[in-house]
């Protein structure tokens, strides 16, 4: 979800907003910036309390709540709006970065505590990966199926080459009728996309009441022990 949400809100403002790459990642820090400290907040408020289900319900919410808003860009859409959708993205990206492996890592035994942190490490990793190529995806289907009814004759091309044409719209390369045409169709398309993210945020929501509930505070099971040293003090 952060990979797809990170891939769509940058071509929504440099291709609608018209912004350049140097302003849109600055916007973009509104919900980078906000993951770091609720990460950490969230990582010593399970520390302390010695629960982390809770934190998983939190995290889920917040990020439904900002992708669901999401869900309402439209070409009119303020920055200052955007700016606090992407804080509530941020924040439960970050609560949910930090609950998930105290989860993972809390269900398995404290033998399996590092195998349980390696697959959630690269599970996470390769969904990031495929976020991007699944949302991609999606866009420029919505974006095909949006152009298919329209007098734009090369909206396969436009829909495969969207990125580029991003950079088109910023240099107002277009007719005007026909940016109009294309404006519409990334909106339609951005919408499209920010619904199937709250799908599957709700899904993960859902998923979350099969989690079990289990105990932080354990003692370390591991083969590896640190031993005494066997110097002797000099006299």
């Amino acid at each position: 979800m952060l990979s797809g949400t990170l891939y769509a809100c940058s071509l929504y403002l440099e291709g609608i907003k018209r912004y350049s790459p140097l302003v849109t990642g600055a916007i973009l820090l509104a919900m980078l910036g906000t993951m770091i400290p609720s990460a950490l907040a969230a990582s010593l408020l399970m520390t302390r309390l010695g629960r982390y289900k809770p934190w998983l319900f939190v995290g889920w919410v917040s990020t439904l709540l900002g992708t669901g808003l999401l869900c309402s860009v439209s070409l009119q859409s303020s920055t200052a709006g955007s700016i606090g959708k992407l804080i509530a993205v941020g924040a439960g990206h970050g609560v949910l970065l930090n609950s998930l492996l105290f989860a993972a890592q809390a269900v398995v035994p404290g033998k399996d505590v590092a195998y349980a942190t390696a697959i959630y490490t690269t599970t996470r990793a390769l969904g990031f990966t495929l976020g991007v190529v699944i949302e991609g995806t999606l866009l420029q289907n919505f974006i095909t199926n949006r152009l298919a009814d329209s007098d734009v004759a090369v909206a396969a091309s436009i829909a495969e080459n969207v990125t580029s044409y991003v950079a088109a719209l910023q240099m107002n390369s277009p007719l005007p009728v026909q940016r109009r045409i294309v404006e519409e169709a990334l909106i339609y398309g951005f919408r499209w996309v920010f619904i199937v993210l709250t799908i599957i945020g709700g899904a993960g929501l859902v998923c979350t009441v099969a989690i079990a509930t289990r105990s932080m505070d354990r003692p370390l099971e591991s083969n590896h022990r640190l031993e005494a040293s066997r110097a002797q003090p000099q006299s």
